[in-house]
């Protein structure tokens, strides 16, 4: 074995031989290795080994299926196979039979490194010791066998990333022990953010700190650490960590470094030339792929470009090209290569410009999350576009940061996203050419040079295959256009046919025509590398192929697919799973599949082809009533006591579908495949169907925070059921629309879809539905003040549901009028209709109704000052809204938790709690709760004395609630502008304040009133 090798499993698991990587041809080859490196030298059981690739459940063909995965290791490694022993019991990789064989393994070299490190330490030598961790801590790339799955794989890497953390401790306590401590502060700042419970890096940092002059912060620590362990364990703080708390209050010169210490190493791995230790910045950016090959050119004028001018402010270099060429590959592999000369931060943001099945983030919703990975707080962003792109400018200033903005849609998209001054570096990809862009530099990718095209193509069949037949292969891959997602179609068919070689797969390409016109590169067609793959088929795989083209959604799984052909899921997986060793299909997570755009189009078409009509729309109807039956389990799972639906359409059972988790992780992961079905064109009797199905899973999306998905399926519902004069459909429709746009804060629109909805179930005689209707009423009512008109409807509304014995909707409006109660300050009333509610709830074994009612009567308990029934309803509250995925109620219940603390005292404490709600209430678009918590947040500030930053929350949410007229918060925002301006001495402002509030809850909200009036005599005549 004279080349060089190495084996790397710190981070993603790659194999490199002679100055290239060799590709294991899969996750199962990959986990095998995995386990017999780390074991390296003893024999890995057989048993062990079908642990390792089926956890519990293993096929009956588990050992035969190993012994392949060995042979196909062998073959993968090539001049390596004879690291891979056989034994009688298993299998080993002997690597001490070979020269520096551990070595070349990097956790081995690691673990090497770690013990001379404690060898030197305990010898006193802490320079060596520092050099040793420094070394070894560099061989790291990001988690232990960074995507490969498996409980085997990751209990192993999980004790490598606990040795990973172990030597950084003893790292920062020997580099502790220099004069570094300032150096250290912000990489363990960054570690206690990650490792919030590990006690070693809080220590460490507030020492760094405190061996800085800065007490102060190093005392915010421990108080920070002290909250986040009784909060979320109920646990004290250790005694050594109470211990350095005293001794900092006291200042005990033993916290001094020790007078005489070695000096550190010198610059190295991991290490900046000015000592800093670069290992925990902000980086963003995804795993470099495995098998990257070609673009030698692209990748060195993108490194080129970024280092052309040292001094330059900004350099945006824009890489686009047809979909499948490999423009976020080239991206992220330039990105990692130029990470250390932008050690401010490495960012990436996938913009979903071209995103099967989802909306572009708009630039907004792009900046706010820029923003907060950068360190700016969920209410330190501002509302507008011009706003956040300038707050985003600031942030970057004088930074070296390093942006990807992948899979923009046009230079609209980006524009705002670019920084401003600062050394920055800005790669944008998308299939745009973006030449409209100011002072960016164009890189158009083509198709691959045919010597990348051909090693890409010898690297995925392998070598031993194509030995001899050099000129077959450059016929192959010219016919695949030189295109990389051909080229790996092509070479994984000739790869699974071992009677075919590669002059065959070359005639085969050879006599197919174009198929699809759009689908070129250049003049050069690559419909034939799809259609070879496709003819290879058997006709099951064929037809689920064509099937899955109709699929409107972006992924899918083995029950929605033996749906779409009738089949049993069984059969369904085992052809899913053959499509996707044949490159067809990927898989993003276990059970879930999709196609790359190119090769969904061209299944599309040959479904189309190849399909009678009838039979598709069969297929689909089929999908819809899959999909119409999964929202009504998952309903009955989450919310019972809904009424039934009608007997025709019993729910089926669903596959894994037995508990209120199961329910909220099936819609998470189902919920864009319903939105993109409900935004087909059905027909005929396809049409009852479709509104069924959206106002079946509609209320699901809106307590889940995707309020605008379901408004778009309601609304597509609602021309279905006018399509067929059906007033029982519209009605249901419209009252599901109103609620979708009460929760995005579209009151007018709610409004008038709820009295539409009312007229026409009074029309029909619909009882039920006119009760529902009454009571969504309600909901828009109350969010602008209008108490008395919202009990009348709410009232109506119980007394219906009483009379049809609907004991579910009788605990929502029971606690919807204690709701009404809290804002008007009649606590012990609405404490009573809450528990009544509760009760109700309960009894019902309903779980999202019990959360919101536990919410209520703990929000009570709290204005009431019941501490422990407060603290003891929230908490329970909050765990069954994460098991629902009740995010809605959830964003609420946080708040909560932040009210009751700010009225408590614990102002640090509540402000993280509201945080966290303000930044859920944005993710799912509930404006009315933004507009809440703002206020809130600002009357946290005020508290801990910033009135600069209380004032512009304040304003702020004065500014929403005015834009969405609730009259409640408006009055709430303009009470806090009243007590900041009393505050400042600013009487007549805090006046203004004052008249302006009790305009408002002098009608709505006596309590309130008789606040600001108090106030009011404060201020004086």
């Amino acid at each position: 074995m004279n080349e060089e090798w190495g084996i790397e499993v710190l981070g993603p698991l790659r194999v490199h031989l002679g100055g290239r990587q060799l590709d294991l041809n899969g996750p199962r080859q990959e986990k095998v290795l995995a386990v017999l490196v780390l074991d390296a030298d003893r024999v890995v059981p057989f048993d062990t080994l079908v642990d390792t690739l089926w956890d519990d459940a293993p096929p009956d063909t588990a050992r035969r299926q190993v012994h392949n995965a060995i042979a196909a290791l062998r073959r993968c490694l090539g001049p390596l196979r004879e690291l891979i022993r056989t034994d009688g019991r298993g299998y080993r990789a002997e690597l001490s039979s070979v020269p520096h064989g551990r070595e070349r393994v990097d956790a081995h070299r690691f673990r090497a490194l770690v013990r001379s490190a404690e060898t030197a330490r305990a010898a006193g030598r802490r320079a060596e010791a520092v050099a040793a961790l420094t070394e070894g801590l560099a061989l790291w790339e990001g988690p232990a066998l960074a995507g490969l799955d498996g409980r085997a794989v990751r209990i192993a890497a999980d004790k490598l990333d606990e040795k990973r953390l172990t030597a950084m401790e003893r790292l920062f306590d020997l580099r502790l022990d220099s004069d570094e401590a300032g150096a250290l502060v912000a990489g363990l700042s960054e570690l206690v953010a990650t490792h919030p419970l590990r006690d070693p890096f809080r220590r460490q940092l507030m020492l760094a700190l405190h061996r800085s002059g800065r007490q102060a912060d190093a005392l915010e620590v421990y108080a920070q650490g002290r909250d986040l362990l009784a909060a979320d364990l109920g646990l004290d703080t250790r005694a050594e960590l109470r211990l350095l708390h005293e001794q900092i209050l006291r200042c005990d010169p033993a916290l001094d470094r020790p007078a005489a210490v070695e000096q550190t190493a010198p610059a190295g791995p991991g290490r900046a030339a000015d000592g800093v230790f670069r290992a925990h910045q902000r980086r963003f950016l995804p795993y470099d792929v495995t098998d990257f090959t070609g673009r030698s050119d692209e990748l060195d004028r993108l490194v080129t470009l970024a280092g052309r001018d040292e001094s330059a402010t900004l350099v945006v270099t824009a890489v686009d090209g047809m979909a499948g060429i490999g423009k976020t590959t080239l991206a992220v592999r330039a990105a990692h290569a130029l990470a250390d000369r932008y050690p401010d931060g490495q960012l990436f943001i996938d913009l979903h410009g071209h995103t099967p099945g989802q909306e572009p983030i708009t630039p907004a919703a792009a900046l706010d999350r820029l923003l907060r990975y950068v360190g700016v707080t969920p209410e330190g962003i501002p509302d507008g576009l011009d706003q956040r792109a300038a707050a985003w400018r600031a942030a970057l200033a004088n930074q070296r940061v390093l942006v990807v903005l992948d899979n923009a849609l046009d230079v609209g998209h980006v524009r705002p996203l670019l920084p401003g001054t600062g050394h920055a570096l800005v790669l944008i990809t998308s299939r745009r050419r973006l030449a409209a862009l100011d002072s960016a530099v164009n890189l158009s990718l083509e198709v691959l040079a045919p010597e990348d095209a051909v090693d890409l193509f010898v690297r995925i069949v392998g070598a031993e295959r194509t030995a001899g037949q050099d000129a077959a292969v450059r016929d192959v891959v010219a016919l695949c256009g030189c295109l990389p997602l051909a080229i790996r179609i092509a070479a994984s068919r000739l790869r699974h046919r071992s009677a075919w070689s590669v002059s065959h797969l070359a005639h085969r390409l050879r006599d197919r025509q174009r198929r699809l016109a759009e689908l070129v590169a250049g003049d050069r067609s690559v419909a034939a590398a799809f259609e070879v793959s496709y003819v290879q088929l058997d006709e099951p795989q064929q037809r689920l192929f064509r099937l899955l083209g109709l699929h409107p959604g972006h992924d899918f799984d083995a029950v929605s697919a033996a749906v779409l052909t009738g089949s049993t899921v069984a059969e369904a997986e085992v052809l899913l799973e053959e499509l996707f060793d044949t490159h067809l299909l990927s898989q993003h997570t276990v059970g879930r599949y999709y196609f790359h755009d190119l090769i969904r189009q061209y299944a599309l078409t040959k479904a189309e082809h190849e399909e009678q009509q009838a039979g598709r729309e069969e297929a689909l109807r089929r999908l819809r009533q899959h999909y119409l039956n999964l929202a009504r389990s998952v309903a009955d799972l989450s919310d019972p006591g809904l009424p039934a639906a009608p007997a025709r359409e019993v729910p089926s059972a669903i596959p894994g579908l037995r508990t209120v988790a199961d329910a909220a992780d099936m819609l998470a992961a189902e919920r864009a495949n319903i939105v993109a079905l409900l935004a087909g064109v059905p027909s005929g009797s396809d049409l009852e169907q479709t509104w069924r199905l959206a106002v079946a899973v509609g209320p699901l999306l809106v307590r889940n925070g995707y309020a605008e998905d379901a408004l778009t399926g309601y609304q597509h519902a609602l021309d279905a059921a006018r399509a067929t004069d059906d007033l029982h459909g519209q009605a249901e429709v419209q009252t599901n629309l109103g609620l979708a746009h009460r929760a995005l804060g579209h009151y007018e629109q709610a409004g008038r879809a709820l009295r539409t909805a009312l007229e026409l179930c009074r029309t029909t005689g619909d009882r039920y539905g006119e009760a529902r209707t009454l009571w969504t009423l309600g909901h828009v009512g109350l969010l602008r003040g209008d108490y008395p008109e919202v009990l009348a409807q709410y009232r109506e509304a119980l007394a219906i549901f009483e009379q049809l014995g609907a004991a579910r909707d009788q605990a929502a409006v029971l606690g919807n009028i204690g709701v009404v109660y809290g804002y008007l300050a009649d606590y012990r009333q609405a404490l009573a209709y809450h528990r009544q509610a509760l009760e109700l709830s309960r009894g019902l074994d309903n779980p999202f109704r019990e959360a919101v009612d536990l919410l209520n009567v703990g929000w009570v308990h709290s204005r009431l000052g019941h501490a422990e029934e407060a603290w003891s309803c929230l908490e329970q509250a909050l765990a069954r809204t994460r098991e629902l995925g009740a995010r809605e109620v959830e964003a609420r219940t946080r708040w909560a938790f932040g009210d009751f603390l700010h009225h408590t005292g614990d102002q640090a404490a509540a402000l993280g709690w509201a945080r966290e709600a303000l930044v859920l209430a944005r993710e799912i678009g509930s404006r009315d709760l933004e507009s809440q918590t703002l206020n809130l947040i600002g009357s946290i500030h005020r508290s801990q004395g910033s009135p600069e930053v209380a004032r512009d929350c304040h304003e702020r949410a004065l500014r929403l609630a005015t834009e969405l007229e609730l009259r409640f918060d408006q009055g709430v925002a303009f009470e806090g502008l009243a007590r900041l301006a009393g505050d400042a001495g600013d009487r007549p402002a805090a006046l203004e304040h004052i008249d302006r509030g009790l305009a408002l809850f002098s009608r709505m909200h006596p309590g309130r009133a008789a606040e600001l009036r108090l106030l009011q005599q404060q201020l004086g005549p």
